[in-house]
C-alpha cells in the first residue's frame, strides 16, 4: 500500500469516528465497434465493499460506494467479450466535505470481443546488444540479432544502442528504434501495469498512427553521501505498443502487405556494466534490451493470440 493511502486510511480510523467518505463513479461500457455494450456485469470495488450491477443501454452504471480511500477497482464481464478483471481509477481531486473528488466522473472502458484467435510466435527478449554506437538488426520471426550478429535475416527492429558511464555515480544513454520501411512502426497505448485486461489491446491492429522512429532515455545519478539514486527514463510497464513491420507499399504509398503484432509493459534499455541480467545470471559490460512481443506470421492484422484466448477461457 501506498504511504499515502495508509496515512489517509489511519487519519479516519484514529480522528473520524463515525465519518464515511463516499465515492461515487459512472463506468461506460464501449465495444469494439464503438458502441454502447448492454447488459454487462460491473463490479466496483472499494476498500471494505464490493458494488455489482449491469449496463443499462446506454452502456452506462453509476455507483455510490463508502471508501476510505482514494481508489476504487473496477472489472467489467460479458459474455463474447475478453473480461476487464481490473482497471484502477484514482480519484485525483481528493476529499472535499467527506466526497472524493471528481465526484461522478465518467470512465469510458472498451471490452474487446472475442473473435477468430490465431496462433502467434511469442518471445520474451532479454538480449545484450552485440555492438554499442552503431545499427543492428533484429528479427522477430526468428527471435535473434541479424547476421552476422547472430541468426536473424530480416531487419525488423533497428537498434542504435549509445552510453555514457562517469563511473558508477552518474550513467546515461539512449536507445534508437528506425524501421527498415517508412510504413514501418510502433504505435502506443498507456495502460498502468496493474491493470489486468484478458485482452490488453484490441484484437485488430490499426490502421495508420504508427511512428517511424523512437527514441528511448536513460539517466541515474547517484549521490555519493547518501547513496540515493536519481532515475529518469522515457519509458515504462506502462507502454503497450501496436507494431507494423515488413510492410509493402504500392505506387499510391497503400501498405499492401505487412506483419503485424504488439509489445506488452515497455521496451527497457539496460545500460549494462554492473547491471545484472537475470536470465544470464552474471554481469556483463554490454547494454542490453528487454521486451516482450507477440508478432503473427500469417500476414493479416489480427493479433488475437490463441494463448489469450485459452487463458481467457480458463478463468
Amino acid at each position: 500500500m501506498k504511504l499515502t493511502t495508509l496515512f489517509i486510511l489511519l487519519t479516519f480510523l484514529s480522528c473520524c469516528a463515525g465519518c464515511h467518505p463516499k465515492a461515487q463513479i459512472t463506468i461506460s461500457v464501449v465495444g469494439d465497434d464503438g458502441k454502447s455494450v448492454e447488459g454487462a456485469e460491473v463490479t466496483v470495488v472499494g476498500f471494505t465493499k464490493i458494488r455489482t450491477g449491469h449496463t443499462d443501454r446506454q452502456g452506462k452504471f453509476t455507483v455510490t460506494i463508502p471508501n476510505p480511500v482514494s481508489s476504487v477497482d473496477l472489472a467489467v464481464n460479458k459474455k463474447a467479450y475478453y473480461s476487464i478483471n481490473r482497471h484502477i481509477y484514482e480519484f485525483n481531486g481528493g476529499l472535499v466535505n467527506g466526497r472524493w473528488e471528481p465526484w461522478n466522473p465518467e470512465v469510458e472502458l472498451y471490452l474487446h470481443r472475442k473473435g477468430k484467435a490465431v496462433p502467434m510466435i511469442q518471445r520474451r527478449v532479454e538480449a545484450f546488444f552485440p555492438v554499442t554506437n552503431e545499427s543492428v538488426g533484429y528479427d522477430l520471426v526468428l527471435g535473434d540479432w541479424v547476421q552476422p550478429h547472430g541468426q536473424g535475416k530480416t531487419n525488423d527492429f533497428i537498434f542504435t544502442a549509445i552510453r555514457n558511464l562517469a563511473g558508477d555515480s552518474e550513467r546515461s544513454g539512449t536507445l534508437e528504434l528506425r524501421f527498415a520501411s517508412p510504413a514501418d512502426g510502433l504505435l502506443r497505448e498507456t495502460i498502468h501495469w496493474r491493470n489486468d485486461y484478458a485482452l490488453r489491446l484490441a484484437s485488430q491492429a490499426p490502421l495508420t498512427g504508427y511512428s517511424n522512429r523512437w527514441l528511448f532515455t536513460y539517466r541515474s545519478k547517484t549521490n555519493p553521501d547518501s547513496r540515493q539514486k536519481d532515475v529518469q527514463a522515457s519509458f515504462s510497464e506502462d507502454d503497450n505498443y501496436y507494431f507494423r513491420v515488413r510492410s509493402q507499399i504500392n505506387d499510391r504509398g497503400e501498405v499492401t502487405s505487412a506483419l503485424h503484432g504488439k509489445i506488452f509493459w515497455g521496451i527497457h534499455y539496460v545500460l549494462g556494466s554492473t547491471d545484472l541480467n537475470p536470465l544470464a545470471g552474471r554481469t556483463n559490460p554490454m547494454p542490453w534490451v528487454r521486451f516482450f512481443y507477440y508478432i503473427n506470421p500469417d500476414g493479416t492484422r489480427n493479433i488475437e493470440s490463441e494463448e489469450e484466448r485459452q487463458q481467457a477461457n480458463e478463468l
